[in-house]
């Protein structure tokens, strides 16, 4: 695995880390007022907004 992501709905945070050479590093933390990009897939972002918006009538 070359990287993972942490999503946390509650606090509506998103970590990223990468492995390095001498283990996990993090590449990002991000809310929901960011836009998510990956080292791992460049051109890739995500609206941080979209991500934590939640369903109408749902709540957590």
């Amino acid at each position: 695995m070359k990287e993972y992501w942490v999503v946390d709905p509650f606090d509506q945070t998103v970590e990223i880390f990468s492995a390095g050479e001498k283990g996990w590093l993090l590449a990002g933390a991000y809310g929901p007022e960011d836009t998510l990009s990956s080292p791992l897939l460049p051109g890739f972002s995500a609206n941080g907004e979209k991500i934590f918006r939640l369903p109408e009538g749902l709540v957590l």
